[in-house]
């Protein structure tokens, strides 16, 4: 608010893009794209009487190769014939390969994976031998078509944090574990939505725990395949635009 307040005079509407809900606004529209199980009232006299509160995945911030991905999304059967691991740019934890790991004990050459990391990835090299250890497994670093790879993607395992709104829009049912403090509430309330798997606190969560896991998503295709609905129903419906929803919040309260 001490930001907002001296350029109210100076502009017709402020909009305002929060996560953490802890401080006072002064906004006409604010958007929170998080999952809580406060939503709703988690910013009751934080904002003004007459701002427009637009809480919640079906807002979520995604870059156009989403929406246009999401319009020629197949549907998925819940068999597991592709893996996409992605922890992040730079993934300092090196949950990537933890995930490596977890494939090698699965050991199913007939299951493709592809796994991402991005410039800042310290064991990018390493990765990137490991990679070429796996059968199947193609490396990627720094890329711009990951939209693609989530649609060709029938199973991911990566982190918290706003992919999980990438993910979740294009209906990819998700093996999660939590690398940071701000991750958790949301995490917690997705999984419990039933749209991902969570395996909790990144420390806690050993390779052979991640291959549990993946082994109960080739044996369950059901339940995968439910994931997926679950996520997509998160972020709006099946047949959900999120420009949509953003630009018809925006003219309601315009």
């Amino acid at each position: 608010i001490a930001w907002e307040t001296p350029v109210r005079p100076h502009v017709k509407k402020i909009m305002v893009i929060d996560a953490l809900a802890d401080r006072h606004h002064d906004c006409d529209v604010l958007l929170d794209q998080n999952l809580y199980v406060d939503m709703g009232t988690r910013y009751d006299g934080l904002v003004p009487a007459h701002c427009l509160t637009m809480e919640g995945p079906k807002y979520a911030l995604l870059r156009p190769e989403f929406v246009a991905a999401r319009k020629t999304l197949r549907e998925r059967d819940g068999i597991v014939r592709r893996v996409l691991v992605f922890f992040g740019g730079a993934d300092t934890t090196n949950e990537t390969a933890k995930a490596l790991g977890a494939m090698k004990i699965v050991n199913r050459p007939d299951i493709a994976i592809d796994v991402v990391v991005g410039n800042a990835n310290p064991y990018k090299k390493k990765i990137a031998q490991a990679c070429a250890m796996l059968p199947s497994t193609t490396f990627y670093c720094q890329i711009d078509n990951m939209a693609q790879l989530m649609a060709s993607a029938d199973l991911s395992v990566g982190a918290g944090g706003s992919t999980i709104w990438e993910r979740c829009f294009m209906g990819l049912p998700t093996i999660t574990v939590t690398v940071a403090v701000n991750q958790e509430k949301t995490t917690k309330a997705v999984s419990d939505s039933g749209a991902i798997r969570s395996m909790g606190w990144h420390e806690d969560v050993l390779s052979e725990d991640l291959a549990e896991a993946i082994r109960t998503a080739l044996d369950k295709p059901e339940l995968v395949r439910q994931m997926g609905l679950n996520a997509m129903t998160l972020m709006g419906g099946i047949s959900h635009d999120s420009e949509n929803a953003v630009l018809h919040a925006l003219t309601k309260e315009a």
